[in-house]
């Protein structure tokens, strides 16, 4: 289901769950919902959504740890981090380590919304990118191997020559 328009909201209020269980829909998303980090792995693990929503302060695993997991299985998956304790420290932490946003709660669901609609643009768009290299690399790799083809057969010809050959 990786590369549909599926998000997932981990975050231990259920209030917000059901908020956003709501919201997400409304922008033509699939939403999953997990109650903690933990949880939240495992259905990531399970799906691989291209968008994960995760509150930063949880028990068990935090967003933080909860990103960094998510990161290493999938470097491309795009994560917005929520929270009720915004500090600029925390916002420089969660950028660095690879968050494509960080809004503080409450937060507009307009805003969110766009930043949704943002990051499932951004996923898109590098996945393209992707496919497009890999394209490319086959191409490369197939006019390669087609040019080697050719020099093998041009000097099998040269070497077969077994009278004398002056090139001017």
């Amino acid at each position: 289901m990786g590369e549909t328009n599926t998000v997932l909201v981990v975050d231990d209020d259920q209030e917000i769950l059901d908020v956003l269980a709501k919201f997400i829909p409304t922008l033509g998303c699939e939403v999953l919902l997990a109650r903690d980090g933990d949880e939240g792995l495992q259905l990531f693990l399970a799906d691989r959504p291209p968008l994960v929503i995760t509150d930063l302060r949880m028990p068990n695993m935090d967003g933080l740890t909860l990103m960094r997991a998510i990161k290493e299985a999938s470097p491309r998956t795009e994560v917005l981090i929520l929270t009720g304790y915004a500090d600029l420290e925390s916002a420089v932490q969660a950028v660095r380590q690879g968050a494509f946003d960080y809004l503080p709660k409450p937060f507009d669901l307009g805003a969110l919304g766009r930043r949704v609609n943002q990051a499932l643009q951004h996923h898109r768009l590098v996945s393209e990118k992707e496919g497009l290299l890999e394209e490319l690399e086959r191409r490369v790799e197939a006019r390669t191997a087609a040019l080697v083809e050719s020099q093998q057969r041009l000097h099998a010809v040269f070497n077969a020559i077994r009278d004398a050959l002056v090139i001017v």
